[in-house]
C-alpha cells in the first residue's frame, strides 16, 4: 500500500521478502513486525533480541499522582509520577518477589 503526498515524501506498507511487515517512507524503514517472532522495531530494520527494539529516546509519561495496586497484570510495567509542590518525578517497575507477590520497586528520581 502506498500513500503519497503531493510535496513528495511517499509512505509504503508492506510485507518484505523477509517476511517483516514494513511501514517506510520512501527508502528508510521506521516500524517493523517481524511475522516469525511478532517483534516489533521502531527505528531500525530489526528487532534484536527482545520483543521491542527502539533505535531512539523513549518518553514515558505519566498521569498519576500515586501508585495502582501492584498485581500480575502490572509485572513488567514502568510507572511514572509526576512530582509537583517540590517533590520530584519518581519512576517504577512492578516485580514480582520471591513469595510470588509484586511490588513496584523504585528505580529512579528526578533529584
Amino acid at each position: 500500500m502506498r500513500f503519497e503526498k503531493n510535496a513528495g515524501g511517499n509512505w509504503n506498507t508492506g510485507m518484505r521478502w523477509d517476511n517483516k511487515y514494513v511501514i517506510a517512507k520512501e527508502a528508510n524503514e521506521y516500524f517493523i513486525i517481524d511475522d516469525a517472532t511478532g517483534s516489533v522495531g521502531i527505528g531500525t530494520t530489526e528487532a534484536v533480541n527482545s520483543k521491542l527494539d527502539v533505535n531512539g529516546n523513549i518518553r514515558i509519561r505519566g498521569t498519576g499522582t500515586s501508585l495502582p495496586a501492584a498485581d500480575a497484570s502490572y509485572r513488567g510495567v514502568m510507572y511514572l509520577l509526576q512530582g509537583s509542590g517540590g517533590q520530584p518525578d519518581k519512576l517504577y517497575l512492578c516485580m514480582m518477589k520471591s513469595d510470588a507477590s509484586y511490588q513496584w520497586v523504585l528505580i529512579a528520581r528526578g533529584d
